[in-house]
């Protein structure tokens, strides 16, 4: 979690609060001998989370051809609104239906509400869509 913006939510912003992550606070999650990447090679880590990595969202986005579904927190403490954005920009064949719920975090951690807004913007999306 050695990343500026959890840091600075004036960086990649949103409405995060500062000094802290969807795991806690990050000085202490990256020393936690129990959080993310502690039980892992090297290796393995770079290739899921380094720019090394060959996960590319975009570049899968744009071989979607079937209706999507975009929904971004404002208050996300995992995905700051970078990444929604590449996503976004990345689908070539279909445009993607997009909705931000407004202050929900990564997890929705202790917002009942904001998880029951996700839920039903997507029964919704999936019934406009005929998935359902």
């Amino acid at each position: 979690m050695a990343d500026l913006r959890w840091l600075d939510p004036a960086i990649d912003q949103n409405g995060r609060k500062p000094n802290w992550c969807y795991m806690g606070e990050p000085k202490l999650v990256n020393m936690n001998r129990a959080h993310l990447a502690r039980y892992t090679s090297l290796r393995y880590w770079l290739s899921q989370w380094s720019h090394l990595s060959r996960a590319d969202g975009p570049a899968c986005a744009a071989r979607v051809a079937v209706p999507a579904l975009i929904i971004e927190n404002t208050a996300d403490d995992a995905c700051p609104p970078s990444h929604a954005a590449r996503i976004r920009a990345g689908f070539k064949k279909v445009t993607p239906a997009f909705h931000q719920i407004e202050g929900a975090n990564h997890y929705y951690l202790r917002q009942k509400e904001k998880a029951a807004e996700a839920v039903a913007l997507i029964k919704a999306w999936l019934a406009k869509e005929d998935y359902v």
